[in-house]
């Protein structure tokens, strides 16, 4: 229905912004302009009847993990980000609205996630380097040693999954 293509068009919206923004050297643009999309997101959530009260922990687990994990990720050497006003202590602020923009998505879209947070986390372990690969093929990030940065992220990310499944009380959720 529309309320999937919704999301799904608002997560894609979202994530060629902030790369091509990031591609292009700007390191607020992307979010200024992602923002708008993203209180578009959170309104269509809030207004469709659809529940919408534990998006706000949600939202801020994975905000401040995915940029302490990226963060760590950049401080190990395994990527460096374009256009990141933080550089060399911490990821790009243009992540934040990525992240914001995930965690609604899942939750809004694939709640089943949370039901099966073992499953989510193998994808994650694939879905992941493919995100990273394709930030590179753009321009908005670089794989300091390709193929091995690609699998060494997939694997930190599909262990943080877990956690930040868990962390948000995943069995509660649906």
């Amino acid at each position: 229905p529309i309320h999937y293509l919704f999301h799904t068009f608002a997560n894609y919206s979202i994530w060629v912004l902030c790369l091509w923004a990031a591609a292009v050297g700007d390191h607020w643009m992307g979010m200024v302009i992602s923002l708008p999309i993203l209180a578009l997101q959170y309104l269509w959530q809030h207004y469709h009847a659809y529940d919408y009260k534990p998006l706000h922990r949600i939202m801020l687990v994975f905000v401040v993990t995915g940029l302490l994990i990226d963060s760590l990720i950049l401080q190990l050497g395994l990527v460096n980000y374009s256009a990141n006003s933080f550089a060399p202590l911490a990821s790009p602020p243009w992540l934040s609205v990525m992240w914001a923009e995930f965690s609604l998505t899942l939750y809004a879209v694939a709640k089943v996630s949370w039901k099966h947070p073992y499953l989510f986390a193998a994808l994650t372990c694939l879905g992941m380097p493919l995100a990273y690969m394709g930030a590179q093929a753009v321009g908005a990030v670089t794989l300091s040693y390709g193929l091995f940065s690609a699998a060494a992220i997939g694997v930190i990310w599909g262990i943080m999954m877990i956690s930040l499944l868990k962390a948000t009380d995943w069995r509660k959720v649906t």
